[in-house]
């Protein structure tokens, strides 16, 4: 419960369990904590929570603000830049290619520094993944895709020969079993 200062306690017999918390305020407001270290404190002002927070005794919690604060100012640089590109601005468009470069390679650096770290793995789970190109298939052959256990065929058995596809399945099975 709130009391009439705004301050809190999480308090109990039992530790919990590390994670993502979400601290819910009124009007709708809320603030993301880590709790990797069971005790520790924060005050913030609600005018802005990310940017006017201050941590003690949690370096989780101080990478998790650091982080969001770089994220949002390099996000305001962006978003300033794309208004700027969509006016037709081709040296806008430039920076912004630029800035959103240098924003996955701030990310990439930060990852890797702070690895061993459970604020980095949260925000490597909610990062969109990098998906790989799919080599483009060889035409007029029987071509199957092996996926988590399942045999994914990429042309209709109509295309293929009966002894192509048999072979090819053939040829799965031995490698997933």
């Amino acid at each position: 419960m709130v009391d009439a200062q705004g301050s809190f306690v999480f308090q109990g017999n039992k530790s919990l369990p590390q994670g993502l918390y979400l601290v819910s305020l009124p009007k709708g407001k809320y603030l993301d904590v880590i709790i990797a270290e069971q005790h520790f404190s924060f005050e913030t002002d609600t005018s802005n929570f990310v940017k006017n927070i201050k941590i003690t005794g949690s370096k989780e919690n101080e990478l998790f603000f650091s982080f969001q604060q770089q994220m949002a100012q390099r996000i305001t640089q962006l978003r300033s830049l794309d208004a700027q590109a969509r006016t037709q601005n081709a040296n806008a468009a430039q920076a912004l290619k630029k800035a959103q470069d240098e924003l996955k390679q701030y990310q990439t650096a930060w990852l890797a520094q702070h690895q061993q770290t459970l604020v980095a793995k949260i925000i490597k789970a909610s990062q969109e993944p990098d998906i790989p190109t799919y080599p483009k298939p060889v035409p007029n052959q029987c071509i199957l895709i092996r996926s988590q256990g399942f045999v994914l065929h990429t042309k209709r058995k109509s295309q293929c020969t009966a002894n192509e596809y048999r072979q090819q399945i053939n040829n799965s099975y031995r490698r997933t079993a």
